[in-house]
């Protein structure tokens, strides 16, 4: 969604042992802020990292249910990130 804007830099990762791109240290050493959908996302990234040396976890609010790119999921992203990066 915002590859291509001059704004921000972002990676998508998962925390599912089943997401195409999982999480990784290096993906926490190179992020300023992580944007997590929901509470037990953030809670995920803090028990497998540990809550030292992180970036700033934000939560978006956003429950797991959607689909990859799913449209109504796309525009609650948007609007979410847009407040972040405006």
């Amino acid at each position: 969604m915002y590859k291509n804007d001059q704004r921000c830099s972002m990676r998508a990762v998962g925390t599912s042992p089943k997401a195409e791109r999982k999480i990784s240290f290096a993906d926490l050493s190179w992020a300023n802020l992580v944007l997590c959908m929901e509470q037990k996302h953030k809670r995920m990234i803090e028990q497998q990292f540990g809550r030292n040396n992180l970036p700033e976890l934000q939560v978006l609010g956003i429950e797991d249910k959607y689909e990859f790119m799913d449209p109504e999921l796309v525009q609650m992203l948007k609007v979410d990130i847009e407040e972040v990066i405006n």
